[in-house]
């Protein structure tokens, strides 16, 4: 009995015969089929292939560089990498305590989101001789990466990180 109440608000009619059923179903099912044939255009019109650039600064090449042959001749295994912003800045001295301790040979890589020439230098301040402060380049990534909430930028410090 539901499901009568429910056509009947949604139509306006009342459903008289089985064919006035099937057509309302017949149209409900077109109308949905060209929805979402407008929804994958839409999406694909929005959907760019990958900047070449943006790929080859990420390894995506033919002969990419794998650990532990890295592009960092002055690192030694293993290697911590984190990202601090503005509002992580008090932060820093904890992490570093923590990782000295756990893992006092460990080299660590501090990547800056979005720290001031100021913030950026009491975080090299904090650095010791295994410690090294890599300001993130976003500008060369899609702008979602810069929203730093959605923590895009994660997978792309850890794939820099690696070569």
């Amino acid at each position: 009995m539901s499901f009568f109440i429910i056509l009947t608000t949604l139509t306006n009619t009342t459903p008289a015969s089985p064919t006035a059923l099937h057509t309302l179903v017949t149209h409900t099912h077109n109308h949905i089929n060209h929805l979402q044939n407008n929804i994958k255009e839409e999406f694909e019109s929005l959907v760019s292939s990958p900047d070449p650039e943006v790929l080859h600064k990420l390894g995506f090449v033919e002969n990419p560089v794998l650990y532990p042959h890295t592009n960092w001749t002055n690192l030694t295994s293993p290697v911590i990498a984190t990202a601090v912003s503005s509002s992580d800045l008090e932060d820093v001295a904890s992490v570093l305590g923590v990782a000295s301790q756990v893992c006092p040979e460990a080299n660590i890589l501090i990547y800056t989101l979005d720290l001031s020439l100021k913030q950026t230098a009491h975080v090299e301040s904090l650095c010791n001789d295994t410690c090294f402060v890599v300001a993130f380049e976003h500008a060369s990534y899609p702008s979602h990466v810069r929203n730093w909430r959605l923590k895009a930028h994660r997978p792309i410090i850890i794939q820099a990180s690696c070569f």
